[in-house]
């Protein structure tokens, strides 16, 4: 994987790389095509196929979303890189990239924690103002939700009480609260 991503990156050519794994999706495509029963089901941008909530991305154990953003900072001292994003800036374990360079992060959607109110003080480093598009439960007793942060969609998956103990319903304006040990570019 890491050469077809310097491949990728360097050459700015098309590929054409079949898969089954969204994880592969995310480090290298732009576009993807999911194919059903020798049929086309969709075309779309990868981050908006992977937090489709009609696409199995998005409903798989595994669901994360992407958000392509830019190498704003780096703290040696504590190890960590800042990526700027519309919806604001995540704090994640360092990258070895330079400052200005393009990255895409991957969130996945059970690290995500929702609140209603900014936290007081808090070990989570990552807070970002999202409105919450939509919201499906499943039958084992979870809730996944689709957010928007100024235009960056991300996943949340959480259990159904504490959706309903929140009152979580699209258009709820809420905080998506992430740890910055749990992202990765």
């Amino acid at each position: 994987m890491p050469w077809l991503e310097r491949l990728h990156g360097e050459l700015e050519i098309p590929i054409l790389y079949v898969s089954h794994a969204a994880d592969e999706l995310a480090r290298i495509a732009d576009r993807v095509v999911l194919m059903e029963a020798g049929g086309v089901r969709a075309v779309q941008p990868v981050a908006d196929a992977l937090v489709d909530l009609a696409l199995p991305f998005a409903t798989s154990e595994d669901a994360e979303a992407f958000v392509p953003g830019i190498v704003d900072l780096h703290d040696d001292a504590d190890a960590l890189t800042r990526v700027a994003f519309a919806g604001g800036a995540l704090w994640i374990p360092r990258l070895p990239h330079a400052t200005g360079r393009r990255v895409r992060v991957r969130i996945a959607a059970r690290d995500v924690g929702i609140a209603l109110q900014p936290p007081g003080p808090t070990s989570l480093l990552n807070i970002v103002e999202v409105v919450i598009v939509s919201r499906v439960d499943d039958d084992r007793g979870r809730t996944l939700l689709r957010l928007d942060a100024d235009g960056t969609a991300l996943l949340a998956r959480i259990t159904r009480r504490s959706a309903q103990a929140l009152g979580l319903h699209p258009g709820l304006r809420a905080y998506a609260l992430i740890k910055a040990v749990a992202v990765y570019g």
